[in-house]
C-alpha cells in the first residue's frame, strides 16, 4: 500500500477504535450501530487485500520454470525424432518443419512456446499438428 492508502486505514482503524471506547455513551445512536460493522468489515476487507497483495509467489515462479523446462525438452527430443523421420523418407519440408533449434524455443514467450510445442506435440483438432500428418 502507498501512504495515502495507509493513511486511510488508519482512520478507519481509528475511526473503529474511538467508537469502541465510547461505546457507552454512543449506545443510544442507533445508526452507530450499522456503520461501526460497515468500518469493520472495510478494515478486515481491506487487510486481506493487502495481504493477498504482499503474498509470496516464489513457489509458483519455480514450478512454472520446471514445467517450461519440461515442454522444452518434450519439445526438443519429439522434434529431433520427427527430424530424422523425415530424412529418412526423404522428406524435406518435414524436416523444415520439425526441427527446433534449443535456443529457438527458449528465446519464446510462453504462449508462443506452448503453441508451437502444441502444433509439434498433439492435435488441438483431429488431424492437426505435424505428428499427427505422419
Amino acid at each position: 500500500m502507498d501512504d495515502k492508502q495507509l493513511n486511510k486505514l488508519s482512520m478507519f482503524i481509528k475511526t473503529a477504535d474511538f467508537l469502541d471506547d465510547n461505546s457507552g455513551d454512543l449506545a443510544g445512536v442507533t445508526q452507530i450501530a450499522g456503520i461501526k460493522t460497515a468500518i469493520d468489515s472495510g478494515i478486515e476487507g481491506i487487510v486481506d487485500a493487502d495481504g493477498d497483495a504482499d503474498s509470496d509467489t516464489s513457489g509458483f515462479t519455480i514450478q512454472k520454470t520446471e514445467e517450461r523446462t519440461t515442454v522444452e525438452q518434450l519439445s526438443i527430443k519429439v522434434s529431433r525424432a520427427m527430424a530424422a523421420y523425415g530424412l529418412s523418407i526423404n522428406n524435406p519440408g518435414l524436416v523444415k518443419l520439425a526441427d527446433y533449434v534449443p535456443s529457438e524455443l527458449e528465446s519464446k514467450r510462453d504462449n508462443d512456446l506452448y503453441v508451437k510445442a502444441k502444433k509439434t506435440l498433439g492435435p488441438c483438432r483431429p488431424g492437426e499438428g505435424i505428428a499427427q500428418q505422419l
